[in-house]
């Protein structure tokens, strides 16, 4: 401890290094909480507040412990008379949590509602934890699914939208709101009733001016934190720094740099898991795996090794139709901070992704950019109301049909799609409403009595996606028999045919964006071929 500060040094991947946080005088151990607690007796209304040092968070938050009453709570098959105590944090967006402990303060029973779920946690003999394992009842509980937020339109070619309108509303009417405005997103309306805003989204880059250089010079103090290594952003790590140098190469303009780093972080990262949990940049830079959060804080600590602020955003994307939680990246480019995704690696990052919360990692410590994540996570209603792509507005009707036929043609207005349907054949909308993640849905289906089937699908594939992969991607790991380029909807697309001499297929495919257009006759008769000629000789995407 020196001058209200606790010292210390963090060791991560096989590097030591000295750090920092402010030390509030009052920071009790486990032991001393205990003694606190139970001296507090039965009475409801009874408090006592300290501060409580929280790994997660990294740094010392006050929390306020207040008696509630006493119940008989079932326990292991059997009732303890318990005291409830619930504690509530300081900290904006941290949830509150109920613990019933016994006379010597000791919990043995936690509940806390957090991304949208309640989270109990009770004291268990071995033997009890390994029947409830292989119940499997475990599995039924997985976060990352239930905490998902599910869309009331799938939007098409995500990556490419230049904005998008979102009413968000707290799930209780008044209730709290995640932080939500920024550089990228603008409140243009409140619901004084509800709590509800209206909330656009946009793409955003710097303008193309004569621009900050790299490496920053003379920056602010207020930007120390976001240039500085720390232990999970190791900047001054000789491998980030080959890495970053090797990445930016002679390139001195900052928001090029950055660009090209995020490129190197999507490429430098391959093997693509969710097996990772939050590790280091120096670990990432090792081990190559990674999600969402390998990706970001590997660019951060690039963007930091070559002289440009940056730091971890955090909140929600959409893809395949949920919003689920996602990390990214912040540059400080001219006095404002800018957004890239390693994990798409695109040179912008597009409206769907809906920041809560940033940290500059400091000490480790996720802090307000974890807050505002469970803030939103579980906690809000989203509705997407309109969305724009090459500065056309469409809006999001409920009432309206996503699809028509008229005058012969087959409209998906959401997509943006239309074909012609053959003479003699009947289109009916295939796409799904709300109802879970899935990265293909079927947009049309076309059948004729005896002349087999033909849909018309729309599948989200990775960023890198290219044609020349679409044999494998269409066959399934089987190569085709055939696949030649063809031109449809003003663009080049391909053709392939495969399966075998009893269940042929053709198939068409169109890549736009992280999207791919695929239509597909299933059956080799002449009927079914001829219709699927039509059906692509007419296809139009705007």
């Amino acid at each position: 401890m020196r001058d209200g500060a606790l010292e210390f040094t963090v060791t991560t991947a096989g590097a030591t290094r000295p750090s920092s946080i402010d030390w509030p005088a009052d920071v009790p151990g486990p032991k001393e909480v205990e003694r606190r607690t139970a001296a507090l007796g039965e009475a409801p209304g009874k408090s006592t507040s300290f501060h409580q040092f929280d790994f997660m968070l990294g740094e010392p938050s006050l929390v306020t412990s207040t008696v509630e009453g006493v119940e008989e709570v079932p326990l292991g098959g059997e009732t303890r008379r318990l005291r409830r105590v619930v504690t509530r944090f300081d900290q904006a967006g941290m949830p509150d949590v109920t613990t019933w402990i016994d006379e010597q303060g000791f919990a043995l029973k936690t509940s806390m509602s957090m991304a949208g779920l309640t989270i109990i946690s009770e004291l268990a003999s071995k033997e009890r934890v390994d029947a409830f394992l292989a119940e499997g009842s475990a599995a039924s509980a997985e976060v990352f699914e239930r905490s998902m937020i599910q869309a009331n339109v799938r939007l098409p070619r995500p990556r490419s939208l230049e904005s998008v309108l979102y009413r968000v509303a707290p799930k209780q009417a008044g209730g709290p709101l995640p932080p939500l405005e920024d550089e990228r997103q603008e409140i243009v309306a409140r619901e004084a009733d509800s709590g509800a805003v209206l909330l656009r989204v946009a793409a955003r880059v710097p303008p193309e001016t004569p621009r900050q250089r790299r490496p920053l010079e003379d920056p602010a103090p207020e930007l120390a934190e976001y240039l500085e290594p720390n232990p999970m952003l190791q900047s001054d790590d000789p491998l980030l720094l080959r890495l970053a140098a090797e990445g930016v190469g002679e390139e001195q303009d900052a928001w090029n740099a950055a660009v090209r780093l995020e490129r190197l972080v999507f490429e430098t990262i391959t093997q693509k898991s969710l097996d990772v949990v939050f590790a280091s940049a120096s670990e990432v830079a090792k081990t190559r795996a990674g999600d969402c959060s390998e990706h970001a804080v590997l660019l951060a600590a690039l963007c930091r090794a070559a002289g440009i602020p940056a730091r971890v955003a955090m909140g929600l994307v959409y893809a395949g139709g949920i919003f689920g939680g996602h990390a990214w990246t912040e540059v400080w480019i001219d006095g404002a901070w800018y957004a890239l995704d390693g994990t798409i690696g695109r040179g912008v990052v597009d409206p769907t992704h809906l920041r809560f919360g940033v940290t500059s990692l400091r000490a480790g410590g996720l802090s307000a950019g974890l807050l505002g994540v469970l803030a939103g996570l579980g906690n809000i209603d989203l509705e997407i109301r309109e969305y724009s792509r090459d500065g056309v507005m469409r809006q999001v009707d409920a009432s309206r049909p996503r699809c028509a036929i008229e005058n012969g043609r087959f409209t998906d207005r959401v997509e943006g799609l239309s074909f012609a349907v053959p003479e003699g054949w009947s289109a009916a909308d295939g796409a799904p409403g709300a109802g879970g993640m899935s990265n293909e849905f079927v947009l049309a289906e076309l059948s004729r009595a005896g002349a087999g089937v033909i849909r018309v699908v729309a599948r989200q594939v990775r960023p890198d996606f290219a044609l020349d992969a679409l044999p494998a991607e269409l066959a399934g790991g089987g190569a085709p028999v055939f696949c030649v380029p063809r031109r449809m909807a003003g663009r080049t697309g391909a053709v392939a045919t495969g399966g075998s001499e009893a269940q042929a297929w053709r198939a068409a495919a169109l890549l736009l964006d992280d999207t791919l257009y695929v239509v597909r006759a299933a059956g080799g008769d002449d009927a079914a071929l001829e219709a699927f000629e039509q059906v692509v000789d007419s296809l139009a995407i705007e």
